[in-house]
C-alpha cells in the first residue's frame, strides 16, 4: 500500500501570544507549539518563575524550563509602562491567539482591558487561565502557602500560584490538565487555514 504523505499540523500559521507563567500556562502553549503554532511569549523582566525551577541541567538552566519552553520565542516587557503596553498591543494585532495567567482585573490596570486587545485585533482568540474564574471574587486574592495547599487539592487549576519547582505529585499533574483544557478548545474558534484539502487519489488494494 502506498504510503500516505505525513498530515500538516492543526496551527501551522497560528501565531500564539503567551502571557502566561509557570507550569499550567506554559504547558498549554507547550501544546500549541506542538500543533504547529508560533509561540512568542511575553515575560516579566526578571523572567518567567520556570527559569529558576529544579532540577537543573549540566549548563545550569533549569530542566523545567527546557523542557516546557523550547521552541518558544521570548520577549521582556514591563508591562507597568505605557510604551511596553503599546508594544504589546502591535503584538496582539500580529497574533491569532492571546493566553494570559494574570489574576482577575489585572489586565484592565494594566490598559490591556477586553475592548483595547479587541480594538487591537478584532479576531483574536483570547483565553485566561485562572485559578477559580474570571467572574470569581476569591480569584482576585493573592494566596499565602496554607491557602494554596488546601485549595490544590480541590481546585484544578490552583497550583499555577505555587513558587517555582514547588508543584510535585497530584499538584503538578491538576497542573497539567489545567493546561491542556486551556489549550485544546483555542483551535476550535480559529478561521480554516489555506490547506490543501483535495481528496486523495484512489490507492490500488494488494491482496
Amino acid at each position: 500500500m502506498t504510503a500516505l504523505p505525513p498530515a500538516r499540523p492543526a496551527l501551522v500559521g497560528v501565531r500564539v501570544l503567551d502571557l502566561t507563567r509557570l507550569l499550567p500556562g506554559n504547558y498549554a502553549t507547550l501544546l500549541l507549539m506542538g500543533l504547529g503554532a508560533e509561540v512568542v511569549k511575553v515575560e516579566e523582566l526578571g523572567g518567567d518563575g520556570t527559569r529558576a525551577a529544579p532540577p537543573y541541567a549540566a549548563t545550569g538552566e533549569s530542566g523545567p524550563n527546557i523542557v516546557l519552553n523550547r521552541g518558544k520565542s521570548s520577549v521582556a516587557l514591563d508591562l507597568k509602562q505605557a510604551d511596553a503596553q503599546q508594544l504589546l498591543l502591535r503584538l496582539v494585532a500580529a497574533s491569532d491567539v492571546l493566553l494570559d495567567s494574570f489574576r482577575p482585573g489585572v489586565l484592565e490596570r494594566l490598559g490591556l482591558s477586553a475592548d483595547a486587545l479587541a480594538a487591537a485585533n478584532p479576531r483574536l482568540v483570547h483565553v485566561s487561565l485562572t485559578a477559580f474564574g474570571v467572574g470569581s471574587t476569591i480569584g482576585a486574592g493573592i494566596f499565602s502557602s496554607p491557602i494554596l495547599k488546601f485549595c490544590s487539592e480541590r481546585c484544578v487549576c490552583a497550583p499555577q500560584y505555587a513558587a517555582a519547582g514547588t508543584s510535585t505529585g497530584p499538584r503538578a499533574s491538576r497542573s497539567v490538565r489545567a493546561g491542556a483544557r486551556a489549550a485544546l478548545p483555542v483551535a476550535a474558534p480559529l478561521p480554516p487555514l489555506d490547506m490543501d484539502t483535495s481528496p486523495l487519489p484512489p490507492q490500488p488494494i494488494r491482496r
